[in-house]
């Protein structure tokens, strides 16, 4: 499920969070099914500390439950696809149990990157990365109660294509991270998704909106 519009953007009084995190308990303990939410609320809003509330209450709530920590955009680590692919591989399964053709992969990858290999070469070896991590993924899901994916600042994601691959200094075939996630996450199953962002331009920030809920529907 998706958070209804009238649950969207600022109607959300983050100051308070009580009614939030009742809401992201209930889906936390929804084993098996998606949930995604979409929080967004201006500095000092209690945003941040409504995701670092939420991490907490994972590792609280058992072995079965895992998550990712707060993915911020902001940091330039984060920009790409293979970094948010590490990053959710590293910390969904640190004992490497079940991505283990992934990390293979990648290796090759990082190899054939570092040679210098062309562009078209590096694009098809991303897209099996891509497809290795959803077809491991479905072991892992079903080991687990809940994934929880997090992600902050996520307004960037606007200025993907200008802004953030100038930041990051990498090539394009690596940054188009937008598109990664609203292909890749309605892929995965048995996760609770929860992006967060500060509103810039509101008609952004609804085009967005609108994105993630026509993705994640998509998939049903």
């Amino acid at each position: 499920t998706i958070k209804s519009q009238a649950d969207f953007g600022e109607k959300i009084p983050l100051v308070g969070r009580t009614e939030e995190l009742a809401d992201l308990s209930e889906k936390l303990n929804s084993r098996g099914e998606t949930a995604v939410v979409y929080y967004r609320a201006g500095g000092g809003m209690g945003k941040t500390r409504l995701l670092a509330e939420l991490v907490e209450m994972v590792g609280q709530a058992g072995p079965g439950y895992r998550t990712t920590g707060i993915i911020d955009l902001y940091h330039t680590d984060n920009h790409s696809t293979s970094d948010v692919e590490r990053i959710l591989v590293d910390t969904l399964d640190p004992d490497n149990k079940y991505f283990k053709e992934y990390r293979l992969e990648r290796a090759l990858y990082l190899e054939m990157r570092e040679r210098g290999a062309g562009v078209e070469t590096l694009e098809q070896y991303r897209k099996k990365l891509s497809q290795i991590l959803v077809a491991e993924w479905l072991r892992l899901a079903n080991d687990m109660h809940k994934l929880v994916l997090i992600f902050d600042t996520v307004e960037l994601l606007q200025y993907e294509s200008s802004v953030v691959e100038e930041m990051a200094g990498l090539h394009t075939v690596d940054t188009q991270l937008k598109t990664w996630l609203l292909t890749i996450l309605p892929q995965l199953s048995n996760i609770l998704v929860v992006f967060a962002g500060r509103p810039k331009k509101l008609e952004h920030q609804d085009h967005l909106e609108n994105e993630i809920r026509a993705a994640f529907h998509a998939k049903k």
